[in-house]
């Protein structure tokens, strides 16, 4: 199996955003969730990342997300934990990605309450330019 890219590696300037964002990050692949962690440090954001869907919501109950970016198919789904994350969110903001490497997911995902669904084989700037877009668009807080 390949070792995912480092930050570094990817050569990614990242817009920077006009607030940083405190992002939670749910994926069961360890390396893909502290590579994107860095990506997403380097970018200027606040990040937590847990390894089980389990762990989402609780983490987020400590860590007050704007964004959670799940990882679709790890023990307690992806699906599962943005349940979970709305159920907590109330009417708190709350932009929830869903990540995946299965592309025919997408509408899936999107009726499950996920605001947008990304590849874990796009470009991660795509992902950080989004983000940065909704830093600042978002009231937050």
């Amino acid at each position: 199996m390949a070792r995912p890219a480092s930050p570094r590696e990817l050569n990614v300037t990242a817009p920077t955003p006009t607030r940083p964002l405190r992002i939670l990050i749910a994926d069961d692949n360890r390396d893909a969730a502290d590579s994107l962690r860095e990506l997403l440090l380097l970018a200027g954001h606040a990040v937590e990342v847990c390894y089980d869907g389990d762990d989402a919501a609780p983490l987020a109950e400590a860590f007050h997300p704007d964004v959670c970016i799940l990882d679709l198919w790890m023990p307690v789904t992806g699906w599962e934990a943005a349940r979970r994350l709305r159920e907590w969110a109330g009417e708190r903001p709350l932009l929830l990605l869903a990540l995946t490497g299965l592309p025919k997911v997408e509408p899936i995902s999107e009726r499950a309450g996920f605001d947008a669904h990304y590849l874990k084989s796009s470009d991660p700037k795509d992902l950080v330019a989004a983000l940065a877009d909704y830093a600042s668009r978002s009231h937050a807080y």
